[in-house]
This record gives structure tokens, sequence and C-alpha cells, in this order.
């Protein structure tokens, strides 16, 4: 093992005490948070700005074949992971019946959807939430999007009021 190595290694213990960590690639010393988490494992040895220019660097170098064909495989996994979603929160807008998939979308019952985003991440990290913990029916439903829609804006959609008149 590498002196340096074995250097960082030792730093790494005495900054884990403090909340923080140094990059194995830029050398400095940074919170936790701003390294990537391993489940079942430990922080990543590079930190998130070191991580994402090396993607960055890399995709810079694919051709625009291989780019394509990346992004085919991430449509199929996201829309496949949206479908289940879909299924498991009944199929259809639990306010209007609405059916068509590319109309629908997951509410959160009680408000509190843009900040609970935030924290996991955005992108697809929401649809991975919901089916780590075993997509949670008591604070989630489907709605369409002009149901959800009205809710955020109105605090009420307009087929509740013809429901009740």
């Amino acid at each position: 093992m590498e002196e340096a190595t074995v250097h960082i290694k030792t730093l790494n213990k005495e900054l884990k005490k403090q909340g923080e960590k140094k990059c194995c690639t830029c050398l400095s010393v940074k919170k936790l948070s701003d390294f990537y988490y391993r489940p079942g494992s430990a922080r990543h040895a590079i930190c998130k700005s070191c991580t994402l220019k090396y993607y960055h660097e890399k995709w810079k170098t694919k051709t625009s074949e291989e780019k394509a064909l990346r992004r085919a495989k991430y449509r199929s996994w996201y829309d496949k992971l949206r479908s289940e979603i879909i299924k498991e929160y009944g199929g259809s807008c639990v306010c209007c019946g609405e059916e068509q998939v590319e109309f629908l979308s997951v509410d959160h019952i009680n408000g509190g959807g843009t900040k609970h985003r935030k924290t996991l991440g955005g992108g697809t990290a929401f649809f991975k939430w919901l089916r780590d913990n075993n997509y949670p029916k008591n604070e989630y439903r489907l709605l369409c999007m002009n149901c959800n829609w009205a809710r955020g804006r109105y605090g009420y959609c307009p087929h509740e009021k013809e429901k009740n008149a």
C-alpha cells in the first residue's frame, strides 16, 4: 500500500470524528455530505465534485452511438419503474379516474413534495425511494397532472366541487 494512501486513511479516521473527510483526488478536506454514500458500506473515497468531473469527461469520449444506447437503456429502465409505480398505486387518478399513463403523477397527500424530492436528490430518486419503501399508500396517491396541479395551486381540485355540488 502506498504511503500517501495510508496517510489519507489515517487522516480520514480523525476527520470522520469531526464530520469531515479528505478526497483522494483533489486532496481537499470536505464535509461527509460532500461524498456519495454506499448503502451498507462507507462513503466513497472521491468527493462528489471530483466524481462528477470524472463522469463528465468520460461522457465526452463516448461516440454518439454509445450515448444513444445508454439513453435508450435508461429510458427503458425508467419506463419500467414508472409503470411499476403506476400499477402499485391503482393505475388511475383517484380524483377523476384518468387512466392515460402519460398524464399520471404521484402526489404527496399531505403536501411537501418539493421538499421531500430535494432531500432525496432529484431525478429518479423519488421513484426509487417509493419502491424501496414498499410503495407507502397512506402518504402518496396517483393523480393526473390536472388534478395534482389544481390541488397545488388552489388547494382543491374542481372535480371535488362537482362531486359535492
